[in-house]
């Protein structure tokens, strides 16, 4: 007994004839009127913005993360003594004054 894979077997066949009068098997036919690729515009531009959105959303995101990590550097490297050379005089001097109080009150 012979084994038969399923191109051997015997299917049926389906002959076409085509425009200049040839028959040829369906499946060639097929193949060779359809080899031109199908695109789906509306799946591509769904799938494109699909893409778009998650790129700004990243981008977003990541301009975020460096704003608050410039912010974040900005307060470290502003010591107390940069912070008293911004304030006025007169807000030294309360500040001054209420340290002394409370040096009072806490004597």
């Amino acid at each position: 007994m012979t084994t038969k894979t399923i191109h051997e077997a015997n299917l049926p066949s389906m002959d076409v004839e085509s425009r200049g009068g040839e028959c040829h098997n369906e499946i060639e036919h097929i193949i060779k009127w359809s080899s031109k690729p199908v695109i789906n515009w509306g799946l591509f531009t769904s799938l494109a913005g699909f893409w778009e959105d998650a790129v700004v959303d990243n981008i977003d995101e990541e301009y975020d993360w460096l704003v608050q990590h410039l912010r974040d550097s900005a307060k470290k490297a502003e010591g107390s003594r940069g912070t008293k050379r911004r304030l006025s005089y007169e807000a030294l001097e309360l500040i001054r004054q209420r340290g002394a109080a409370r040096a009072a009150t806490n004597s």
